[in-house]
């Protein structure tokens, strides 16, 4: 929050930069959010992606704010992605 107001933007903008970093391998996903937390999103995630967060966040309710999922798509691309760099090894 005190970096959107600083700069002049919106939470979610600054939390869809950061979670660019997560999804790199740059910023741990901890660093964000609680493994509590990203353990009751990725299931979901996992039964919903591809596609937008918003059934995702109506799936969850109070559970976990956007900007949580966010963090957890961006945790989740990037094991996926390394998961299949494994295999086509």
């Amino acid at each position: 929050a005190e970096i959107a107001q600083s700069r002049g933007l919106v939470e979610t903008t600054i939390e869809t930069h950061l979670a660019l970093f997560v999804r790199n391998g740059e910023l741990p996903v901890g660093t964000f959010i609680s493994d509590d937390k990203l353990q009751i999103i990725l299931p979901v995630l996992h039964e919903l992606r591809p596609g937008p967060i918003g059934p995702v966040k109506q799936r969850l309710g109070d559970a976990a704010s956007y900007g949580d999922i966010r963090f957890a798509v961006a945790h989740w691309e990037r094991t996926e992605s390394l998961a299949e760099k494994r295999q086509s090894a």
